[in-house]
């Protein structure tokens, strides 16, 4: 009963309390993140040389071209990318430190391997660490490819979503123009174009979504089932 009780303690002191401070500082970390670039954006936008007004148009002499849908990347856009950074190198310490512990105990359960006596008792892990140097960065390679086009597509759909929201707050500030001169089915194609960007650039992020939870699932049975025992076999 002890031993039991010990054991829901530790499993209890995990999820509540490693895992549970671990995600407060994390989303923490991102809130004050956003924060701070949320007042630096602000502050760079409002000074005295009035960029808010500039950055809306541009400069034709210069080839300077405006930025789209500002609002959007105050809003959205520093939102997604520190989470994301955040979300990256909690990854990064936890493969770490995993390597570590997991590193540390292969060394120490490994045996010779016949015909590879000259590497003594380190037969496995040379082995296994060998394994892991050549299927992981294959498949970080991969991964990476398929990342990038996410990113351009995350991108693509965030201008899209951006213009038709643009237009939608657009259109409502100039209702009354549009009711007086009967302009309700121009409005009404201008929409539907918009939205057809969405549509196409949402059905190509689901495809590259999905190839990359089915990479995912493979890469992790791979891992778990082939590369994790194959060493010892």
């Amino acid at each position: 009963v002890a031993h039991a009780g010990i054991l829901v303690l530790l499993v209890i002191l995990k999820d509540a309390g490693f895992t549970g401070v671990r995600n407060l500082v994390s989303t923490t970390l991102h809130r004050k993140w956003r924060g701070w670039l949320d007042n630096q954006f602000n502050q760079a936008l409002l000074d005295g040389n009035h960029t808010h007004f500039h950055a809306q148009h541009g400069s034709a002499a210069s080839g300077i071209v405006a930025p789209d849908n500002i609002d959007q990347r105050i809003q959205e856009s520093i939102k997604d990318m520190t989470g994301g950074a955040i979300g990256l190198a909690m990854g990064v310490l936890g493969v770490a430190t995993s390597l570590y512990f997991i590193g540390e105990n292969l060394i120490g359960s490994s045996v010779e391997v016949k015909g590879l006596e000259f590497l003594g008792g380190y037969g496995t892990a040379v082995l296994a660490f060998l394994a892991v140097a050549i299927y992981v960065p294959l498949n970080t390679w991969i991964a990476v490819k398929l990342g990038r086009l996410l990113e351009r597509l995350n991108v693509r759909m965030q201008q899209a979503e951006g213009s038709y929201r643009s237009e939608l707050i657009t259109f409502l500030r100039r209702s009354f123009h549009v009711a007086a001169s009967h302009g309700e089915d121009v409005q009404k194609s201008m929409h539907d174009r918009l939205y057809v960007d969405i549509d196409k650039t949402w059905g190509r992020l689901n495809i590259v979504n999905t190839s990359y939870t089915s990479f995912e699932l493979i890469y992790n049975f791979v891992g778990a089932r082939i590369v994790a025992y194959a060493p010892g076999l």
